[in-house]
């Protein structure tokens, strides 16, 4: 028995940090992570209940943010947005800009397989000292690096170039949170 247990768990560590997960530029210029995961003793049910019940209440870090904009079981579907918390950087004592990245996650279900799409269109540079007053750039103007978009506001530049590389980073951390609440094993309470 210790020994089942024993290669069940080294199958499913194995299985968690195997995988490209290459992110890219789509069509569309989003940078884009998509991947299928294989769950064979899954029903689609099983599987969506665990996704919902993670997106329903999670939050990656404390300045993220994140909503289920539809969530369809007889189709398999449930998708996401948010905004991912990337970093902060001052520009002076008082203030400076959180960088999020604008996400949408799309998964789609069946028997034993989950795909994960998750998409990130735009970099939002939140200026702490005005809450209203929030700048948004297309994410190709940031990754892979910065191209000297010109913004709104001034101290973008250093943001942009400190940030922006981290953007896939911030799509696989999603990515895994995901796939990990699918292959944690199920328990009765």
């Amino acid at each position: 028995m210790k020994v089942r247990i024993l290669i069940m768990l080294l199958c499913l560590t194995q299985f968690l940090f195997v995988g490209a997960q290459n992110v890219d530029f789509n069509e569309q210029k989003d940078l884009e992570l998509k991947e299928v995961i294989e769950l064979p003793n899954l029903t689609k049910q099983q599987i969506f209940v665990a996704v919902q019940s993670l997106l329903s209440d999670w939050h990656p870090n404390t300045n993220s943010q994140s909503s289920i904009d539809y969530a369809d079981l007889e189709t398999g579907t449930i998708i996401t947005k948010g905004k991912y918390w990337v970093g902060f950087h001052k520009t002076n004592s008082f203030c400076g800009y959180d960088f999020l990245a604008n996400y949408s996650c799309t998964i789609r279900m069946k028997d034993g397989r989950a795909q994960v799409i998750i998409k990130v269109p735009s970099i939002v540079l939140h200026w702490s000292a005005n809450n209203t007053d929030d700048e948004v750039i297309d994410v190709q103007h940031v990754y892979p690096t910065y191209d000297g978009y010109k913004t709104r506001h001034n101290y973008t530049k250093k943001p942009m170039t400190i940030y922006g590389p981290q953007v896939p980073d911030a799509i696989r951390i999603i990515f895994n949170a995901i796939k990990q609440s699918l292959v944690k094993p199920v328990d009765d309470f």
